[in-house]
């Protein structure tokens, strides 16, 4: 028998650098709970992948990130680049349905 956490509000924005971006994703909907683990799913935004008919090769994102921290850095990500952020968290038999997706967060 699983049961269901309650559905997280999206991650906000902490802070955004050059190749990292601080997210937090501490949310009421969840408080009470305890050991919680979470599932941080990262969508690139990269827009058309040709650019002057020349094919552009985008470099490979992480797209799965575990943690049990409710702070945490994306790092090795694109300079000046559009990514979008959702959450979802578990715990033994439990787990939550994905957040919503974050608007676009770009890196400097």
């Amino acid at each position: 028998y699983e049961k269901t956490l309650p559905k997280p509000a999206a991650p906000r924005l902490g802070e955004a650098g050059w190749q990292t971006i601080q997210l937090r994703f501490d949310t009421t909907e969840l408080d009470g709970h305890r050991d919680l683990r979470y599932i941080l799913e990262v969508e690139p935004q990269w827009g058309p992948q040709e650019r002057n008919n020349v094919f552009v090769v985008f470099p490979y994102t992480i797209k799965y990130h575990y943690t049990n921290q409710t702070t945490y850095y994306v790092e090795d990500l694109e300079p000046n680049t559009g990514y979008k952020f959702r959450v979802m968290a578990k715990k033994l038999n439990e787990s939550s349905p994905y957040s919503n997706w974050t608007d676009v967060i770009f890196t400097t």
